[in-house]
C-alpha cells in the first residue's frame, strides 16, 4: 500500500515537473499582454463550459496568437427593478502557431468594446473580484504538492511540492459583477493579462483553436461584409440622379429630349393694360340738342345768308 502511495506520488511530482520544464519557446513569468476578445462574454448568451478567444494586441512579438477561455459560471440579474448580474471566466491557453500551451492569466485590467475602462457595455461599473478563486485553486494545487513531496522528501519535499502545487492552481477565475440586468463584454473589448506560462497543454488541438477564432471572427462579421482589400461601397458616392423637367411635354424614349424652354418666355395669360384715367378739370361733352332746339339752330344759321342777298340788290 505504502509502496503503491509512493508511485503515485513520484508520478504528480514528475508532472508537475514536466509542466515548468517543457516549451522552452515560450517561456514567460509574470508577463503582462493586451488581449482583444474575438466572442462576446455574456449573462445574455453565455452558459456554463462555453469557450471563447481573444487576440493579443500585445506584446508585438506574439501579436495574433491565440488566448482561448472557459465560462466558469453566469448568473443574470433576477430582479429587473434591482439588477446584479455576474459572470465568471478565465483565460486558460494560449496558440501560437501550431503549438498551445497552458497558462496561469490573472486579468488586471479591462475596457469594454467602446474603450471605456472598467464598466461593462451599458456603461455600468465592473467590479472584479478574483481573491475567492485564487485561494480555492492554491489551496487543492497546494494539498496535492505537499503530499507528493512529503513521500518523496520528506520536510523539505513537502516545501517544495506545496510551492509547485500552489503555483498550479493559482488563478483559476475571475468574478466580474455589475448592477445591470446583464453582464456583457462584447466583441472588441480589451483585458490586461499577467501570464506565466505552463508548458505544452495537453489534450488541445491548435488547429481547432484556430478554426474556433476564425469562426467567431465570422460570425461577427458585418453580413455581406466586403472582402479584405476591397473598396467600402459605402463610401462610394452614389451617381447623381437625371434631373427631369416635370413642365416638359412626354417624349419618345428613343428621340431627342425637346430643348428647356427659356424662363422668361411670355404666355398668353397676359393682362390688357387699362387706359389711364381722364383729368378732373376737363368737362364732359355737352348732351346732343332736342329737335326744338335744332328748329332754331337752323333758323339762326339762315338769316345772315338772307340779309346779306338783300343789301347786294340795294347796291346795285
Amino acid at each position: 500500500m505504502r509502496s503503491s502511495f509512493r508511485i503515485v506520488s513520484l508520478l504528480v511530482v514528475v508532472l508537475l515537473a514536466a509542466q515548468f520544464a517543457t516549451a522552452q519557446d515560450f517561456n514567460v513569468k509574470n508577463a503582462q499582454f493586451v488581449v482583444k476578445l474575438t466572442a462576446p462574454v455574456s449573462t445574455a448568451t453565455s452558459k456554463a463550459g462555453d469557450q471563447f478567444t481573444a487576440l493579443v494586441v500585445l506584446p508585438t512579438d506574439y501579436q495574433g496568437s491565440i488566448f482561448e477561455g472557459t465560462i466558469k459560471k453566469v448568473e443574470p440579474a433576477r430582479d429587473r427593478r434591482r439588477p446584479h448580474s455576474n459572470i465568471d471566466f478565465k483565460f486558460e491557453t494560449i496558440t501560437i502557431g501550431d503549438k498551445t500551451y497552458a497558462v496561469q492569466a490573472d486579468i488586471t485590467d479591462f475596457a469594454n468594446s467602446k474603450g471605456v475602462a472598467k464598466v461593462n457595455e451599458e456603461g455600468v461599473l465592473v467590479a472584479k473580484s478574483n481573491t475567492a478563486a485564487k485561494k480555492k485553486g492554491g489551496m487543492f494545487g497546494a494539498l496535492g504538492g505537499m503530499a507528493a513531496g512529503y513521500a518523496l522528501g520528506g520536510a523539505t519535499g513537502m516545501l517544495v511540492g506545496a510551492a509547485a502545487g500552489g503555483a498550479l492552481g493559482y488563478g483559476l477565475a475571475a468574478e466580474f459583477g455589475s448592477s445591470s440586468v446583464n453582464m456583457e463584454f462584447y466583441p472588441g473589448s480589451q483585458f490586461t493579462l499577467q501570464v506565466t506560462s505552463q508548458g505544452i497543454a495537453n489534450g488541445v488541438d491548435s488547429v481547432k483553436v484556430h478554426a474556433l477564432e476564425a469562426a467567431n471572427e465570422a460570425l461577427m462579421a458585418p453580413t455581406g461584409a466586403a472582402p479584405a482589400g476591397a473598396p467600402d461601397a459605402a463610401a462610394a458616392p452614389a451617381p447623381a440622379a437625371p434631373v427631369v423637367d416635370a413642365s416638359a411635354p412626354a417624349t419618345d424614349a428613343t428621340g431627342p429630349a425637346p430643348a428647356a424652354a427659356p424662363a422668361t418666355a411670355p404666355t398668353d395669360t397676359v393682362a390688357p393694360v387699362p387706359p389711364p384715367p381722364a383729368p378732373a378739370d376737363i368737362a364732359p361733352p355737352p348732351p346732343p340738342p332736342t329737335d326744338a332746339a335744332a328748329a332754331q339752330s337752323t333758323d339762326a344759321a339762315a338769316q345772315p345768308a338772307a340779309d346779306t342777298s338783300s343789301s347786294n340788290k340795294k347796291k346795285k
